[in-house]
């Protein structure tokens, strides 16, 4: 995350960010702070993998260029910045992975497995945008259902 690209984003000066953040850290946490809570899908009730693909595919939208932008300036800053981590860490990571874990738990699989399970699927979703890549239109359903197998 680069202060002159979020200004060219915003359309407007490098300066304009500066009136209103005195550091490239506050910018990093006000757009922390705006990160949206993470949506409850609406889907039919006793249709788990629905359910956990829904919570998938929220993720990968809520993740999309910018989410993914943010998320790795903060993990490369995080041992000049650790506040900056911690706080993506609870804004955004612990609240969408307990949603995930929650959904695989009720699906019948152990808590320590379901919250395994639930890092690893975010854990490839950042690995595909790393990569350069994005996630296919049928990930969240084959990754959804290859979770709850696990219960099996």
């Amino acid at each position: 995350m680069s202060v002159g690209r979020v200004a060219a984003d915003a359309g407007v000066s490098k300066p304009a960010i500066y009136l209103r953040y005195q550091s490239k850290r506050q910018l990093a946490l006000a757009a922390i702070a705006s990160l949206p809570a993470p949506r409850e899908p609406s889907v039919r009730a006793g249709d788990s993998i629905a359910r956990v693909a829904a919570i998938l595919k929220g993720l990968a939208a809520d993740l999309g260029d910018e989410g993914f932008g943010l998320a790795a300036s903060v993990r490369i800053s995080q041992g000049s910045f650790p506040e900056l981590a911690a706080k993506f860490t609870g804004a955004y990571t612990r609240p969408r992975l307990e949603q995930l874990s929650a959904a695989l738990q009720a699906s019948g699989l152990e808590a320590s497995k379901a919250r395994a399970e639930a890092k690893q699927a975010l854990g490839e979703l950042y690995a595909l945008h790393m990569m350069g890549g994005r996630p296919a239109k049928s990930w969240a359903q084959s990754t959804g259902a290859r979770l709850l197998a696990v219960a099996d």
